[in-house]
């Protein structure tokens, strides 16, 4: 079983389970492309350093239906 971390202010998304997104809304396109109960590795930049967060997502009852947007840093430097 995986641990769940949540993504903190600041933190920027390297990919998800390999996938680059080239944007904001293409990161939560990625996350929908998974099923709930499924478990992703998320490898993000911390505090400049470099880790990755092993997160299951949660099943479509658990999900909040509407959220807040959250803001998302993109390493935009291969670009």
């Amino acid at each position: 079983k995986s641990d769940v971390y949540k993504l903190q202010d600041g933190d920027v998304i390297l990919n998800i389970d390999g996938r680059v997104p080239a944007s904001g809304s293409q990161v939560t396109r990625i996350l929908r492309s998974y099923q709930g109960g499924e478990t992703l590795t998320l490898h993000i930049m911390r505090e400049r350093k470099a880790m990755d967060l092993q997160i299951t997502l949660p099943d479509e009852r658990e999900r909040p239906r509407r959220t807040r947007a959250a803001r998302v840093s993109l390493d935009t430097s291969e670009l």
